[in-house]
Order: structure tokens, then C-alpha cells, then sequence
């Protein structure tokens, strides 16, 4: 989330700085994600970056889970992007793959389910990382944003 004194500022870096379900943020991918995936604006990042932390690191910090724990979370997240990577773009990002989730989840929910068996195993692959991320690296904030947008996509019934 961005604080409305850094709007402005961010706008300026090129972010895309929207208003969704009353909250302000960014994007993502983050345009300003650089192709080693650094961040090309590391010294003046948004507040939202220099603040965050995920999950996985609250149940560290907070003595939830350990150092062996964490670091097979993280072992975990590598293996099911290699799956993601090996049938999909090898240099996708976590942010690409989360889209590339909901357009084959609103393609699915439209009546439009991907028929080519290639695009069926990614779809596969791309939800056991999306589902994986969500429930032990996200934070419970992050965790409610991604329902809201999940819900989001599912067709309204039919009020006849």
C-alpha cells in the first residue's frame, strides 16, 4: 500500500499508482524491477518497499518457524518455479506468473478453458506456485488482496 504523500513521487519513477477496494498502490510487476531483478530505484524506493516483509519472515521473526524452515519455504518456491519456468517463458517473474494465474482462471471461468495440453500443464504448475506463495510466504495482508482479486474474477450468477 502507498502512503498519498508518495504518489506523486512514485508516478515520477514510472509507477502506475492506482486507488482499488479503497487502498493506493502499485502495479506489479514493478516496472522498475530491473532484468537481473533488482531494483533500479533501490536508494529512493517507495515506502511500501522498504517496509515490507513477508509472512514467511513475520513467522520467523516472531519465532513461528525457524531458519530450516524458512529456507525450505524457500527451496520449495525455487523448485515450483523451475516447473513453472520449464513449461512457460524461463524468465518469468513471480509477479508474470501471478497474471498469467488469473488470465487462465477468468479464461476458465468464462467458458474458455485452455484446450492445448501444453497451457493445461502450465496453468497446473502456474496454481501449485500461486497456491504455494499464498498460504506460506504472503503475508496475511498480502493473503487478503489476492482473495479479493481471485474473487473478483468469478462470474456473477445469473439473476434469472
Amino acid at each position: 500500500m502507498v502512503r498519498d504523500d508518495e504518489v506523486g513521487r512514485l508516478r515520477e519513477r514510472g509507477l502506475d499508482v492506482f486507488e482499488s477496494n479503497g487502498r493506493v498502490s502499485f502495479g506489479l510487476p514493478c516496472p522498475r524491477l530491473g532484468a537481473d531483478l533488482a531494483c533500479e530505484v533501490y536508494a529512493d524506493r517507495p515506502d511500501a518497499c522498504a517496509r515490507y516483509r513477508c509472512g514467511m519472515l513475520d513467522e520467523y521473526l516472531d519465532g513461528v518457524i525457524d531458519l530450516e524452515q524458512s529456507a525450505a519455504r524457500l527451496a520449495e518456491v525455487e523448485r515450483l518455479l523451475a516447473n513453472v519456468r520449464a513449461v512457460t517463458d524461463s524468465a518469468m517473474t513471480i509477479a508474470g506468473v501471478r497474471q498469467r494465474w488469473r488470465r487462465g482462471l477468468a479464461d476458465y471461468l468464462s467458458g474458455d478453458p485452455a484446450t492445448a495440453a501444453e497451457e493445461q500443464a502450465a496453468f497446473l504448475h502456474i496454481t501449485a506456485l500461486c497456491r504455494y506463495l499464498d498460504r506460506y510466504i504472503l503475508s496475511p495482508l498480502e493473503q487478503s488482496i489476492m482473495r479479493d482479486l481471485d474473487h473478483s474474477l468469478e462470474p456473477t450468477p445469473d439473476p434469472s
